[in-house]
């Protein structure tokens, strides 16, 4: 596992690698955060930088050269015992081999380097390669073509429209958000805020009002919550899951199909003639007929090294409880222990070092947004890292989940 804090990220998925652990597989995870899990597993636990070095040291072990920027890394690499095991294991497990990325990995400034070792080794050992979804919907959205590189049915776009990192680097005059809260749902709130404060207008379709979102939108058009309207989920084995809503939706919200029908309308837009939620359905069904979800790569990665190994790096890892504008209001949710608050870990050792300790008020910077909070000692944080969890109140002024961060005693 690469990058995956799989029991906050698949708690089901991780009950089944549990069983697999207990039946006797082995599991190795590489993150900048130590997790607590309910299995034997071998824990690589490093800085971001140190994420790269941990897999050039297991691709060396299998003897793999890459190329690029991978090329030096693994030249440079010493595997130590922990390195060549995994490796081992990996090449006998052959295809029964399995190398996961979640979403530490996705935040991840080299995410583009962690796929390129992560198929580098899967092509050593005969291993295949996996994603962890970032959201329930994630392979119904690859296939409805929610993608920048993508149309629906999963078809290639020529050419590619920007992502999401892109529209707010490349500021845009309008900007539609759909069911995210600016503060909360983006992997970098400051550079959001910068954004949508230079655009002519911002409209946001959203089933919850927020100071985050009545900050930033100019108009707020309210869509059916969950359970409140009809869908499809297809899950991570490409699965079909349809559903009805349980109840109607409250005052003036609406599925959030016709608000976009209706939009779609009002600007003459071919396509937007449907009646109901199903028609949208079987028109994606037809189009994805016979496309196998699967996880090859198209083209080559942009592995350009952008980690930095210097100073202290933030780790903002995304609590189960804090994904969605739903389970954040959840008051049951937010009083169990998985749930998690804004503050402050750092290892002994770096907390020592910056003359802090336990429960002391900080504050935090990144690239001058400031942020409040109190000192936990953390042996699970790795030295020359601070975990800043990302998706909660008090976080939503700050930049990337992993990115640089100063610490200072208030």
């Amino acid at each position: 596992m690469i990058g995956a804090d799989i029991r906050q990220e698949q708690p089901l998925l991780a009950h089944r690698i549990r069983k697999a652990a207990m039946a006797g597989a082995h599991v190795a995870a590489i993150n900048p955060l130590g997790l607590g899990l309910t299995f034997p597993a071998s824990q690589f636990v490093d800085t971001p930088a140190g994420m790269l070095k941990d897999l050039a040291a297991i691709a060396k072990a299998l003897r793999k050269r890459g190329a690029g920027p991978i090329k030096d890394l693994i030249a440079g690499a010493t595997p130590d015992p922990h390195h060549t095991e995994t490796a081992e294991r990996l090449r006998a497990a052959g295809k029964s081999g399995l190398i996961l990325l979640g979403g530490l990995a996705a935040a991840h400034p080299d995410f583009a380097l962690l796929k390129a070792f992560a198929y580098l080794i899967a092509e050593a050992a005969g291993a295949q390669v996996g994603y962890l979804p970032g959201a329930a919907n994630s392979v119904g959205a690859h296939l409805a073509g929610a993608l920048p590189h993508l149309l629906p049915g999963a078809r290639p776009a020529s050419p590619a429209g920007l992502d999401a990192v892109a529209m707010l680097e490349q500021p845009r005059r309008v900007y539609l958000l759909w069911g995210l809260e600016p503060g909360h749902d983006l992997v970098n709130p400051s550079l959001a805020a910068s954004a949508f404060g230079q655009a002519d207008f911002v409209a946001a379709c959203t089933a919850f009002r927020s100071p985050s979102l009545e900050g930033t939108a100019h108009l707020m058009l309210p869509v059916a919550a969950f359970a409140e309207n009809s869908g499809t989920y297809v899950n991570a084995g490409g699965t079909w899951q349809g559903f009805q809503g349980a109840v109607a939706p409250l005052g003036e919200a609406r599925p959030g199909w016709k608000l976009l029908r209706v939009l779609g309308n009002l600007l003459d837009l071919p396509g937007f003639d449907y009646t109901d939620s199903a028609q949208v359905c079987d028109e994606l069904r037809a189009l994805s007929n016979g496309v196998r979800v699967n996880n090859k790569p198209r083209g080559k990665f942009q592995a350009d090294r952008r980690s930095v190994a210097d100073g202290l790096i933030r780790i903002g890892s995304v609590p189960i409880y804090a994904v969605d504008p739903l389970v954040r209001r959840a008051l049951a949710l937010q009083r169990t222990r998985a749930a998690n608050w804004f503050r402050v870990s750092l290892n002994p050792e770096e907390a020592k070092r910056l003359g802090l300790v336990e429960g002391d008020g900080v504050e935090v910077r990144q690239n001058g947004d400031l942020a409040r909070g109190q000192v936990t000692l953390d042996g699970a944080v790795p030295a020359g890292c601070v975990s800043v969890p990302a998706g909660v109140a008090g976080s939503e002024l700050l930049g990337a989940q992993i990115g640089p961060m100063t610490v200072r005693k208030v």
